[in-house]
């Protein structure tokens, strides 16, 4: 399953500020499908509100790891 979201919005408001994301061309967004065999998109899909939420100190120490 592919989530996307119409808006920045919207992927906030499921998900969070802190959630990491990237805008796709639809051509490269169905380039990756295929290659990873997901053949279902989601639109605006909710998000539970016990689910983990990516938090500013998160990102820090992710791009800390690969450095």
């Amino acid at each position: 399953m592919l989530p996307v979201f119409t808006s920045t919005e919207r992927l906030v408001d499921a998900l969070g500020p802190a959630q990491p994301w990237v805008s796709l061309p639809l051509s490269k967004a169905s380039e990756l499908m295929g290659r990873a065999e997901v053949d279902l998109v989601v639109v605006d899909p909710p998000a539970d509100q016990d689910a983990a939420r990516w938090q500013a100190g998160d990102i820090e120490a992710l791009l800390r790891s690969q450095g």
